[in-house]
């Protein structure tokens, strides 16, 4: 018999870092890296988790090479980030904002829909594995990040 631990960890192993690690499959404004770059001069270090050498890799990627992890990092940067730090006025900082939430939401909809895939291969797994449903959850994509 499997355990559900067995299963999550097959999960991460085959499928869910796989899908991280994957070029997100969407055109991406080559804008979007230097306004990670500003937000991260100006966002305080203690505000994110982000190790410095993934900080310099994404700051030096083209945004066709942008990974479905790194979008993540770079939206929630973006967003952490004031619009007198990041745009020189208020018109600059709503045009750009409606860009970035555009992807923002590209991005919580294809996430969420593999999310949704990994949560019913799941149930799937452990019901073949005649554990039945599982009182541990999933814990969704952000376990590894």
């Amino acid at each position: 018999m499997t355990s559900p631990q067995e299963i999550d960890s097959q999960l991460e192993r085959e499928d869910i870092l796989p899908y991280l690690n994957s070029i997100y499959d969407a055109d991406l404004p080559e804008s979007i890296i230097e306004q990670f770059r500003v937000a991260m001069m100006v966002l305080p270090i203690t505000a994110h988790k982000y190790s410095m050498k993934d900080v310099r890799t994404l700051s030096t990627r083209r945004a066709s090479e942008v990974t479905v992890r790194e979008l993540g990092m770079i939206i929630n940067v973006i967003f952490a980030v004031s619009f007198a730090s990041m745009y020189g006025s208020l018109e600059e900082g709503i045009e750009k904002t409606i860009q970035f939430e555009k992807i923002k939401d590209e991005y919580n909809k294809a996430t969420g829909a593999f999310e949704r895939k990994i949560q019913n291969k799941r149930a799937r797994l452990l019901k073949l594995s005649g554990v039945g449903e599982s009182t541990a959850p999933f814990n969704g994509l952000h376990k590894s990040n």
